[in-house]
């Protein structure tokens, strides 16, 4: 029976509180139960501090059962601690489940490839569930946004939203989409050259004062950040990113390779330098490439302009912090400039 830490001990410290959960699942009903162990765990070698208060919080047996009560509300059915779906099944299973707290989640591809698109398609999938959403438009102004996310939920071509070139029918399933968006909580910011300290206020605004479930950024390269040196640039950005994933809402961001004129498939590589940061801070890294590029003409000349406006898409999972890596095979539809899941 081990004994009580007594404080006099050198070069070891008691740690108590290894907990153990049994959990007993019959009829729906999730019983849990802790048993309470004193349990030595003895550190040798150098001065150690030996007031355990400093430990408190860092044990092992603190960080099991808080674990082991997280499984148990889970398990239950706690939604807030369900991920939220990205609405491709496929790279739902990439990132087990979906989206979850504190997870960073970097989107890359070349020019012209999609990444808006990308990211308003996860919007448009997230806001289907009734999640809410924080967005930065830093490619593009909110009117651009919402147009596609119009023409994503009704069907309606984006050039018919933009040219306002409906008729009567198409114009009553804009009206429709629009009554959809307008009872969904999301905020577009969309102000350009933003800096990285005033993203991080701004998110940190969002959360305290609404129930933001996901924040999306387009695109990381135009975010602003003074630094003197490639370095201290690499720091700031390294230690904004750090405090945002405690903000308990996943983050999403996109971010641009440099262009290949080959079209070959992109891969960790191709990541500029100063999008280093962002890398080795990410959770989840893929990459979305497609070949075959269907022109506004091609679109607008032929019948069948749906059909032929379906590209084939891949994403390419390069890094994967708690799974596998591969490749999804999904859609784009240049006709209303969504990302769709295959049929």
């Amino acid at each position: 029976m081990p004994q009580p830490y007594s404080g006099k001990e050198s070069g070891g410290i008691y740690l108590q509180g290894l907990w153990s959960g049994i959990f007993d699942i019959q009829s729906g009903i999730i019983a849990a139960a802790f048993i309470l162990q004193d349990k030595p765990c003895r550190f040798s070698g150098g001065n150690i501090y030996k007031k355990k208060e400093i430990l408190d919080g860092y044990s092992g047996s603190t960080q099991i059962s808080w674990y082991l009560e997280y499984m148990r509300e889970k398990i239950a059915g706690a939604e807030h601690l369900s991920p939220i779906s990205t609405g491709f099944g496929d790279l739902d299973y990439f990132l087990n489940g979906g989206l979850y707290p504190e997870q960073l989640v970097a989107v890359g591809a070349m020019p012209s490839v999609g990444k808006t698109s990308f990211v308003v398609s996860l919007i448009r999938n997230m806001l289907e569930r009734n999640k809410n959403i924080l967005f930065f438009s830093l490619d593009m102004f909110s009117r651009d946004i919402i147009r596609r996310l119009l023409a994503g939920t009704s069907g309606i071509s984006l050039r018919e939203i933009i040219n306002c070139d409906l008729s009567t029918d198409a114009f009553k399933y804009v009206i429709s989409a629009a009554q959809q968006l307008w009872d969904r909580t999301f905020f577009i910011v969309d102000t350009p050259g933003l800096s990285i300290e005033k993203l991080e206020k701004i998110v940190w605004a969002a959360v305290s004062t609404e129930q933001i479930d996901c924040i999306l950024i387009d695109s990381f390269n135009l975010i602003e950040c003074c630094a003197n040196s490639e370095t201290d640039r690499y720091k700031r950005i390294t230690n904004v990113l750090r405090r945002l994933k405690c903000c308990d809402a996943p983050i999403v961001t996109t971010f641009q390779c440099p262009c290949d004129k080959s079209q070959r498939e992109p891969s960790l590589a191709d990541v500029p330098h100063d999008m280093y940061s962002l890398i080795n801070e990410s959770d989840v890294v893929f990459f979305l490439h497609r070949t075959r590029f269907v022109t506004d003409l091609d679109q607008y000349y032929n019948d069948d302009a749906i059909v032929k406006a379906a590209q084939p898409v891949k994403i390419i999972v390069e890094k994967n912090r708690n799974g596998d890596t591969g490749v999804i095979n999904i859609r784009f539809n240049g006709f209303t400039t969504s990302f769709e899941r295959l049929p």
